[in-house]
């Protein structure tokens, strides 16, 4: 995920990378831990750019759930890679 941040932040932005149900996905709880708020919300202090390697509990989430939802606070979307 590729964002710019608002410029009108009012407090640190935050990215979720979440299922169709908007519950993060799982990897995201785990990999940026030290980022997180403890519920997935990746922090970010920067333009640029989030991200992560899918796992199979990761895919199970998406496919069972709805697909993947990008939400936060005070970041742009720029452009959204799947590879």
């Amino acid at each position: 995920v590729y964002f710019d941040i608002d410029p009108a932040a009012e407090y640190d932005p935050q990215i979720r990378l979440g299922n169709g149900s908007w519950s993060a996905l799982p990897s995201t709880k785990i990999k940026y831990a030290d980022s997180c708020d403890g519920d997935g919300n990746i922090k970010v202090k920067e333009s640029g750019s989030v991200s992560i390697t899918l796992t199979a509990e990761d895919l199970n989430e998406l496919v069972n759930n709805g697909g993947l939802v990008i939400c936060g606070a005070w970041f742009n979307t720029k452009r959204v890679a799947l590879l």
